[in-house]
């Protein structure tokens, strides 16, 4: 009794922490290619339908091709790295709850950070091109505490990241064979060595909760080469495998892929949503991935004046109550000790 008591207050709780956004849907962040203007927005993962925004005053999305992206942390909060509006100074990481509010913290360095992502103990790991490197640590979203980040790993062409427990992984492009692909906590163990070495090529990543199958979003045009890249492994111990790559052609687009997200529908079964590599007027697109060859349908298409800047899947609040258990377990396990 007290098991299922405990059960349905965490469901009520996850299910009273998302006020505006709606559980299982997306969200992408939108980016002005001609001013400061940025917004994250939530879409409809069937419709491609725009729902809720939330206008990001005072900063705008890391609009390198090497960077960007948004990422969901364990609370549900969505981060993405920028800088200040119409500037690639002052870096920034944005914020915002599934409540819809936005919140900034102010980063090290001289630019705005490549990538960012929210570790299971509410610490992050933030990808920076200056100084170069991976950093750890804590983030104060007050928009004027320097927050405390400590540098981990050196490389200078560590792009995006994303965090597996207290483990990070991070993209990197370089026409150098060992230093191109995905790298593993400060980008000096290659954990996946994508093919053709080239100074494009991997962006972002998203790897499942059970940290065996990973998508990398390769924005090179050629057909083949870019688009969204499977990768699987045996244990968290191995390294992956590419599986295949996946088109994210629709209709007379270009090939590329920028972004990238997914979902576990079914154990072993995904669906994966991507933005696309076009500098501008790029698309969304959501491919179920049922082996090599699954087709790219088009969601929505950015106006001729933006960008799609990152992608994420919102938690469902099933699944948050399910985690919050697994974490109340390992708390009561060590009190047991």
């Amino acid at each position: 009794m007290k098991k299922l008591l405990l059960t349905s207050a965490l469901a009520a709780l996850a299910t009273a922490s998302f006020g505006q956004f709606t559980a299982g849907n997306l969200v992408i962040g939108i980016q002005g290619t001609a001013s400061g203007a940025a917004a994250i927005t939530q879409i409809n993962k069937t419709s491609g339908a725009a729902g809720f925004s939330v206008t990001t005053t005072g900063f705008r999305f890391q609009t390198s091709t090497a960077g960007g992206g948004l990422k969901v942390g364990i609370n549900g909060s969505v981060y993405a790295p920028g800088s200040l509006d119409t500037s690639t100074s002052a870096p920034k990481v944005a914020r915002v709850d599934m409540a819809g509010n936005l919140a900034l913290a102010v980063v090290q360095g001289s630019v705005a950070p490549r990538g960012v992502a929210a570790k299971d103990d509410g610490t992050f790991f933030v990808t920076q091109l200056s100084p170069a490197g991976v950093y750890s640590g804590s983030l104060t979203f007050d928009n004027s505490t320097s927050s405390s980040l400590n540098i981990v790993g050196t490389g200078a062409t560590s792009r995006i990241v994303a965090a597996f427990g207290a483990d990070s992984y991070v993209t990197r492009a370089s026409a150098t064979a060992t230093s191109h692909g995905v790298f593993l906590n400060g980008t000096s163990n290659q954990v996946a060595a994508a093919g053709t070495p080239a100074t494009t090529g991997p962006s972002d990543l998203w790897l499942s909760w059970d940290g065996l199958t990973m998508f990398t979003a390769d924005e090179r045009t050629t057909p083949g080469v870019g688009g969204v890249v499977k990768w699987t492994r045996a244990s968290t111990a191995a390294n992956f495998t590419q599986q295949y790559i996946l088109s994210t052609i629709t209709g007379g687009s270009i090939e590329g892929a920028r972004f990238v997200s997914a979902e576990e529908t079914a154990p072993g079964q995904f669906t994966i949503y991507s933005a696309t590599a076009e500098g501008s007027a790029n698309r969304l697109v959501k491919i179920v991935d049922t082996g090599a060859g699954s087709a790219a349908s088009l969601l929505m298409t950015a106006g001729a004046t933006e960008n799609i800047r990152g992608v994420a899947v919102v938690p469902e609040p099933a699944s948050m109550a399910v985690l919050g258990l697994g974490i109340l377990g390992l708390a009561r396990r060590r009190r047991n000790k």
